[in-house]
């Protein structure tokens, strides 16, 4: 998969290099960021604890075109080009859920968008749903992760890239991968302190807390429908400057196509899988646990407002 490699890192490039200028764009339309929860919208995204929070039902059905920003849900830079679309009778929480589309014939799969966060912590959790179709085949290789997390922003040397809930080597036991700028290497975490193994057609509830310390390590851990299953300390993260979660990259690559300039390991040559879809919903970050839906809303960690205009007697 050399040759598909080089192309991602062009496609990101590219993308890369336009982003700046579309985001500032965007905001200048719309007006920057809206506020207040919109209809639909996931009760949680009212705590001042959330920073992100999208379960998509105030998006439109089709594809994903440059949505603006909404209510903690930041403008999408991702055009109708990169196969990823917005269903609406998939919905983990309510309706509609985002739809990765891994074409016929040719699965390299969906291609990148981001959306940079405004309020990113460097100890953050996040929480998502994800399911995939029934006929859905995992890669020989290994699939991006449903989201990508960059800490720091892209011309800090010392940020890290964390793959949340990656597929390695055909498996349907997700992991975690960090991809370190400042010193070139990617590490996989695999589950070590329980053991969850997806079946598609299901809708799975994951959880991950990121807390990066300030000597350049911090830890990390994963929960499956409530279930540990990820957990390790002294995790190399940062070169000593922790940075918050900047932005996500949202990525459907499927990461060989089966043709020669791309061989799929264990798979005939010229493998052409039918269509196929990963879905996502019911995405939120912030800097405590949030649970899976249903959970009962934990109490305001902010302080209670100064009380105003007080007589005394």
């Amino acid at each position: 998969g050399q040759a598909k490699e080089s192309e991602d890192a062009i496609t990101e490039s590219v993308m890369k290099m336009t982003r700046a200028v579309a985001v500032a764009a965007a905001i200048c339309v719309s007006g920057g960021f809206a506020f207040g929860a919109a209809p639909g919208g996931e009760a949680i995204c009212d705590q001042p604890w959330i920073f992100y929070c999208d379960n998509f039902e105030n998006h439109p059905v089709g594809p994903v075109n440059f949505w603006p920003a909404q209510f903690k849900s930041p403008y999408w830079d991702m055009g109708p080009t990169q196969n990823h679309s917005l269903s609406g009778s998939q919905g983990a929480d309510g309706a509609k859920a985002l739809q990765q589309t891994y074409p016929a014939g040719y699965n390299y799969g969906a291609g990148f968008g981001y959306q940079t966060l405004q309020n990113g912590t460097a100890d953050f959790w996040i929480r998502l749903y994800v399911k995939y179709s029934s006929n859905f085949t995992q890669s020989p290789i290994g699939i991006k992760p449903a989201v990508r997390i960059m800490t720091g922003s892209w011309q800090d040397t010392g940020r890290a890239t964390l793959d949340f809930m990656h597929h390695m080597w055909g498996s349907w036991k997700p992991i975690f991968q960090i991809e370190r700028t400042f010193g070139g290497s990617t590490m996989n975490y695999n589950q070590n302190v329980g053991n969850v193994t997806l079946t598609p057609g299901q809708w799975y509830c994951m959880e991950g807390h990121f807390a990066q310390g300030s000597n350049g390590s911090g830890t990390i851990d994963g929960w499956i429908n409530g279930t540990h299953v990820i957990s390790y300390g002294n995790v190399p993260m940062h070169n000593g400057n922790p940075g918050p979660a900047h932005e996500l990259q949202w990525t459907g690559h499927w990461n060989c196509d089966g043709e020669s300039n791309a061989p799929c390991p264990q798979l005939p040559q010229n493998y052409k899988p039918e269509e196929q879809y990963r879905w996502i919903d019911a995405v939120a970050m912030g800097t405590q646990r949030i649970g899976c839906l249903g959970t009962p809303l934990p109490p305001n960690v902010m302080p209670p407002a100064k009380p105003k205009n007080l007589r005394t007697q």
